[in-house]
Formats: structure tokens, sequence, C-alpha cells
């Protein structure tokens, strides 16, 4: 086999899993999330589910970008500059795995939530 080929099939074998899981993109509570975004991405169905995590933290804090600049609410989040995606998908899990009384709120709430808390804007 080439390895065109080869790269072909894995291409086409992620992207049918991220259609079957497409469900579990749209996290919907912080357990939900947190399965995601403890996924082992030594798998192509755990790339795939980190993918989602990540796709939905930035996705939130897009929006929050979004809601800001359209004067839809006070700019409360202050995330500096070269901070990556990776440390903050770390913050919000850490808030979800330490308050476990949470983990059924909205994903997106405790997101922000634990962004806020970390990267608060100076008053």
């Amino acid at each position: 086999m080439r390895k065109g080929t080869v790269d072909m099939k894995r291409i086409l074998l992620i992207t049918l899993l991220s259609l079957l899981l497409s469900g579990t993109a749209n996290a919907t509570s912080g357990t939900a999330l947190l399965e995601q975004c403890s996924a082992n991405t030594a798998t192509g169905v755990g790339a795939v589910k980190m993918s989602s995590c990540i796709g939905y933290i930035s996705g939130v804090i897009d929006t929050l970008k979004m809601d800001t600049a359209r004067g839809h609410i006070e700019n409360t989040l202050c995330i500096p500059k070269g901070v990556g995606i990776v440390p903050l998908r770390d913050v919000a899990i850490r808030l979800i795995n330490n308050a476990p009384e949470y983990q059924n709120y909205t994903a997106s709430v405790l997101v922000m939530a634990a962004l806020n808390s970390e990267f608060p804007c100076p008053k």
C-alpha cells in the first residue's frame, strides 16, 4: 500500500469518528466536558474527544469576546497575550475537578467562571 493511501484512510477514519461522536462535541455539562478533556489522545477516539474539548472551550471564549465587543456584557475576562488554549483548558478542568458539586452545571458557565476567576480584568 502506498503511504498516501494509508494517510487518506486515516483521515477518513478520523472524519467518520468525528461524525459519530458529534453528539458528544456539544458538551452540555461539566461532567461531559471533563470526560472529553481527559481523553487519551493516543487513540483516534481520544484525539477526537480532545479536539471537541479544545473547540468547546475556544467557542466559549470567542462567544465572550463577541458579546463584549457588541456591548452585550461587560468585559470581565482579560487573558494575557501569549496564553494558549492548553493552559486555558487546564484552568477550566481544574475548576470542574475541584468542585464535583458543580459538575452537572452547564459546561459553558463553568468554563466562564474558571477563566474569569483566573484571568480577571484589572479594576
